[in-house]
């Protein structure tokens, strides 16, 4: 399968993240990068074809839409089977959820999903339909993740327990459908 990675929001410019570290979190980005990461390696690990859609520089664009245009154009382009956006959540809640287009094909695996990160401990705020951008203009189905907030402290305190190849293993498992087993390790080198 060939999947787009969109590690959520730019790095300065126009549609820069949400910032919970006034609070005792974290920011957005920063977390959207470590996580994405993870996710790429997994899932090429695995097998599968990667496009990174990720976009760091939105000064280059007159409006935050035009980082989101150059992600899903991108995926467009590449001809992706899926299309997968990492971001976590601000506002003073607490949880994940995840978001697909009506009328996608994306809800299975949006539950599978959820279900993984539900079981690491997180609050579950559901599977909800929403037109955002990225959702709607991916011409592939599509899925955008609120992993946790970044404004909750007690969001961040399990997330940074878990660690970022722990729930980048949670959303890969749900988004393949299937578990990822670490082989035994093999003169000090972990073999998958």
């Amino acid at each position: 399968m060939k999947i787009a990675i969109d590690m959520g929001h730019c790095l300065k410019g126009f549609d820069t993240s949400a910032d919970g570290r006034s609070v005792g979190g974290f920011l957005e980005s920063d977390y959207d990068r470590l996580l994405g990461k993870e996710i790429i390696k997994l899932l090429e690990q695995e097998g599968h074809t990667v496009v990174n859609v990720t976009v760091d520089d939105g000064a280059v664009y007159s409006n935050m839409y035009g980082s989101l245009a150059a992600r899903t154009s991108k995926a467009n382009a590449n001809n992706v089977d899926l299309y997968f956006s990492i971001h976590f959540n601000a506002g003073g809640g607490k949880g994940t959820e995840i978001y697909y287009a009506a009328g996608d094909t994306t809800g299975p695996l949006c539950q599978r999903v959820q279900n993984k990160m539900v079981a690491l401990g997180f609050v579950n705020r559901g599977v909800k339909n929403e037109n955002f951008y990225v959702l709607v203009n991916a011409k592939m189905p599509a899925a955008l993740i609120e992993t946790c907030f970044c404004d909750s402290v007690g969001d961040k305190q399990l997330y940074d327990k878990l660690g970022h190849a722990k729930v980048a293993k949670a959303i890969v498992e749900g988004i393949l459908n299937k578990t990822i087993v670490e082989k035994k390790e093999e003169n000090g080198v972990n073999r998958r």
